[in-house]
């Protein structure tokens, strides 16, 4: 009879499986447990997520940018939806060439550094992820989890689309500036810099869509060029008063908008800025066209003579250059920056004294194509078309210097045609100009008529020293 009850067999069983999945993508782990022991105890399994560790992380939008710029970040979230500490040991990702993931963890650092992301039971843990390229495309790219996730790494896709940026800027940012001068006259330049991808680019063109200015009435928009606008202040808009005068210009462009502020400030002494008398010619083919604008600026008295149009690359005058005649452009307040849309323009500073002044000792604008003042004078006079004499009390005579050039081999008709009506466009009528006159008399005069073979010449200025005003002086002569 066996009187021990001890048994040296040893009794085990075992168990296999197989865990469903594909590359990185993987199954949950099969949980294992005893149900029932050889002592006839009975458990109750706790539940199929028993200790588990069970990764998920919330899909991403896409990630927008422009090359050489980081995406907005954005907010990765990575939930544990198990019931057993789930811990992220590193995050791999894919790299296309061009673009770079960018991480953020918490405040100056941007790489996991071989330390660990714990994240508990049935909780999140986050961090912020953005790109940046080098080039404009399409990328898909995805980050790997490598974790003690029960199902081992997990991917997330993501995706980035890289487009060209196109923006500009103004530039200066604004202007800024004063007069004592009566009818102040000035043209100020913007340029308008595209800005590609965040880097300068003044080499693009940049489509500027109805530029406007609003505002002082002062301020008006004079051109638009290729990436620039020009504005014109000019004080005779606001009758000269003295005040400060503001305007907004407004560029719209690839539906982006920008601004720049405007500002003049006119503070003059009346007595001694003023503008004393002007005078205008008839026009005639193609370019016979003389004003004439006598001031007193800064107590001194000065002529201002301008001939023909076609500045600033504008069209002659009876090929629509008429529409950018302007009195105002060769006023007091006008300067040798300016002079708009005048082709020639003389400014002759008096001395108080008699004397004579030839036009060509004061040239303050030139327009190479529109230039006929070396067709006139001779000896002291060469290249002078206007000779002026002040009696030494305001008082000046102006004359039309003589045409030495008569060959029409050596110029072109249209100039040829401008310069043979110009020896007549002191006269107030003519009845032989090439072409015939485009206007019979000059605007900013009365002229009289006496009889059909006669007709007023302008003769100069006459002026009343004590008033201190001026008055146009003509004398009667026969009708050419």
């Amino acid at each position: 009879m066996a009187t021990s009850y001890d048994v040296n067999l040893k009794i085990g069983s075992a168990i296999g499986f197989n865990v469903v999945g594909r590359g990185l993508i993987q199954g949950l782990t099969p949980i294992q447990t005893t149900t029932l022991t050889l002592d006839g105890d009975v458990f109750t399994p706790s539940g199929y997520n028993a200790g588990t560790r069970t990764l998920s992380v919330q899909p991403l939008v896409d990630f927008i940018s422009s090359p050489g710029t980081t995406s907005t970040r954005q907010l990765v979230q990575m939930t544990n939806n198990g019931n057993a500490i789930l811990t992220v040991t590193d995050i791999l990702y894919s790299l296309n060439e061009g673009i770079t993931p960018r991480f953020y963890f918490y405040p100056g650092v941007t790489v996991l550094n071989s330390s660990v992301i714990t994240i508990l039971p049935n909780s999140t843990a986050n961090f912020q992820l953005a790109y940046i390229a080098t080039e404009a495309a399409e990328y898909n790219n995805y980050l790997i989890f490598v974790s003690n996730n029960d199902s081992g790494y997990y991917k997330l896709p993501t995706r980035q689309l890289v487009v060209d940026t196109l923006d500009f800027y103004i530039s200066p940012t604004g202007v800024s500036t004063a007069t004592t001068i009566v009818g102040y006259n000035n043209v100020f330049t913007y340029n308008i810099v595209p800005v590609l991808n965040s880097v300068e680019r003044p080499d693009l063109v940049i489509p500027i869509i109805n530029p406007t200015i609003t505002g002082s009435p002062a301020w008006s928009i004079l051109n638009t060029g290729t990436n620039s606008i020009s504005v014109l202040f000019n004080a005779n808009h606001v009758n000269n008063v003295n005040g400060t005068y503001v305007s907004t210009l407004t560029v719209v462009s690839n539906s982006l908008s920008r601004q720049v502020t405007n500002t003049a400030t006119i503070t003059v002494d009346y007595n001694k800025n003023k503008h004393l008398c002007v005078w205008l010619s008839p026009a005639s083919h193609d370019n016979s066209i003389i004003g004439a604008s006598y001031d007193l600026i800064d107590n001194a008295r000065y002529l201002t003579i301008g001939v023909g149009m076609g500045g600033e690359d504008s069209s002659v005058y009876s090929q629509g250059g008429n529409a950018n005649l302007s009195m105002d452009n060769i006023g007091p307040g006008a300067n040798a920056d300016n002079y708009p849309y005048w082709s020639k323009v003389y400014r002759i500073p008096f001395s108080g004294t008699a004397t004579t002044y030839y036009s060509n000792d004061y040239v303050d604008k030139t327009t190479t194509a529109t230039d006929y003042s070396s067709y006139f004078g001779e000896f002291d006079s060469a290249g002078s078309m206007f000779v002026v004499e002040d009696d030494g009390y305001g008082s000046i005579k102006v004359e039309l210097n003589n045409l030495i050039e008569y060959n029409t081999s050596t110029v072109t008709t249209s100039t040829w045609t401008t310069l043979n009506n110009l020896t007549r466009a002191f006269h107030y009528y003519s009845n032989v100009d090439i072409d015939g006159r485009i206007s019979t008399a000059p605007e900013y005069s009365s002229p009289l008529v006496f009889d059909t073979n006669t007709t007023q010449l302008f003769t100069g200025f006459d002026y009343n020293t004590r008033d201190r005003i001026a008055t146009t002086a003509t004398s009667i002569v026969a009708i050419p």
